[in-house]
């Protein structure tokens, strides 16, 4: 995730349409890379847990 401001706008900017499928598979493969990083202690679990429940919450709000 950016941390610079025109980092996080850049990203914003960039976004394309998915379907719903895609964002379910892409989420399974971005929290499995979460929850390894965060076992290997390259971020802080809770670091993990934020960004994996954000994400879960914009691919809910893509199904609907």
């Amino acid at each position: 995730m950016p941390r610079i401001e025109s980092a996080k706008k850049a990203m914003r900017q960039g976004r394309v349409a998915t379907t719903p499928d895609q964002a379910s598979e892409a989420y399974k493969i971005a929290a499995r890379l979460l929850d390894r990083a965060a076992r290997k202690n390259l971020i802080h679990p809770n670091n993990a847990a934020r960004h994996k429940s954000r994400l879960a919450a914009v691919v809910r709000k893509l199904s609907k």
